[in-house]
């Protein structure tokens, strides 16, 4: 009988544990503290929609400056840009849930964090991890 492949997994349980593998079969596991990698594939789910391609300086100085904030915060995010892909847009105004939804918006995950006005009163109010649902 061969002994079941071990697992590397970052579920914060001690070591060793079982977990359930992708098949649904359990198989030994061996916990990495992997806590820093597991912080920034989480905070990943952040995005910032915008646009490479406005005409209005408004806008522009809006998407950096959330860039500059998240930046500074060291709060990792990925900025989807509306202007390469209609999908994008498309998914942005739907999770804004307003069919005139212009960028900047920002979301985590499925869940809608708000457009530049409300980020900037988190960022004043000192409430960012509560806006972006952290």
């Amino acid at each position: 009988m061969s002994k079941p492949a071990l697992l590397v997994c970052c579920c914060f349980k001690p070591a060793p544990h079982t977990c359930i593998e992708d098949t649904g079969t359990l198989s030994p596991c061996i916990c990495l503290n992997l806590s820093l990698e597991v912080v920034l594939i989480a905070d990943m789910s952040i995005k910032v929609f915008y646009t490479s391609v406005s005409g209005s300086i408004k806008i522009k100085k809006h998407q950096q400056k959330i860039f500059d904030v998240l930046d500074s915060k060291k709060i990792n995010y990925e900025a989807v840009d509306i202007a390469q892909d209609p999908e994008h847009k498309a998914a942005m105004r739907e999770l804004a849930k307003d069919d005139s939804a212009l960028p900047p918006q920002i979301c985590n995950g499925e869940h809608y964090c708000g457009d530049y006005t409300a980020f900037e009163i988190a960022v004043e109010d000192e409430t960012l991890d509560g806006f972006l649902k952290r």
